[in-house]
């Protein structure tokens, strides 16, 4: 019965040597076939990498463009607003610098058929 348990014991521990020296022997295969795919590995990545470089820089241009006209757009309302402000102050200042229909100087002193002063309409 002692026999029979170390013969087994022996059986499985050669069993074992032999998978290691499979296990080794395969492992040259298996590195030589990585170095055949690795090469098309780092080609593939190096593609993808530059497409996504590419999709990247694309979308910063984009972006860019989308800025330049945010910013025209800006200034085209500035300038817009400037005009009206411009148009606003000179018409205020026209609008003072007109006799009032309804002010005492207008009704005493301004001839309504004549475009200048009339001091003869004028009674005290």
């Amino acid at each position: 019965m002692i026999r029979g348990k170390t013969a087994a014991a022996t059986a499985a521990r050669d069993e074992a040597a032999a998978a290691a020296a499979a296990a080794a022997g395969a492992a040259p295969e298996a590195a030589a076939k990585k170095k055949q795919q690795h090469p098309q590995e780092q080609q593939q990545q190096h593609d993808q990498h530059q497409q996504q470089q590419q999709q990247q820089d694309q979308q910063q241009q984009q972006h860019q463009r989308q800025q330049q006209q945010h910013q025209q757009q800006q200034q085209q309302h500035q300038q817009q607003q400037q005009q009206h402000d411009t148009y606003k102050q000179e018409y205020n200042i026209f609008q003072f610098f007109q006799p009032a229909a309804t002010s005492p100087f207008y009704l005493c002193c301004w001839d309504r058929r004549s475009p200048v002063n009339n001091s003869q309409n004028h009674k005290p």
